[in-house]
């Protein structure tokens, strides 16, 4: 199974977050699953990484925090997951503490 997390406050420091999806990547490849995380930056790119596939998406810098970063929107990701090489998402949950969407792929 391929599992996607998405995350803001992805620092470029350690963090908990950070640390959090580097475990849980480590123990879903463990288990024989493929881990992809979406997380801020700044700009759009992939990479490969002991913990599973890196997507870093454009986001916007947050004043004052350290070099953190906030995903723009959900319809960001939305199009990401979407596209039409994004073979393996499904279904996924898209939330913010003000907003929580379903949605199936086609």
């Amino acid at each position: 199974m391929n599992i996607v997390h998405i995350a803001n406050f992805y620092g470029p420091k350690s963090g908990g977050i950070r640390t959090t999806l580097h475990h849980l990547g480590k123990e879903y490849n463990k288990s024989g699953h493929s881990f992809t995380y979406i997380v801020p930056g700044g700009s759009l790119f992939s990479e490969v990484t002991p913990f599973g596939l890196k997507i870093t998406v454009p986001s916007l810098p947050l004043p004052f925090s350290g070099g953190y970063r906030i995903i723009k929107s959900n319809k960001q990701i939305k199009k990401y997951l979407l596209a039409p090489n994004c073979k393996s998402v499904q279904w996924g949950i898209i939330t913010n503490s003000q907003h929580i969407q379903l949605f199936r792929k086609h």
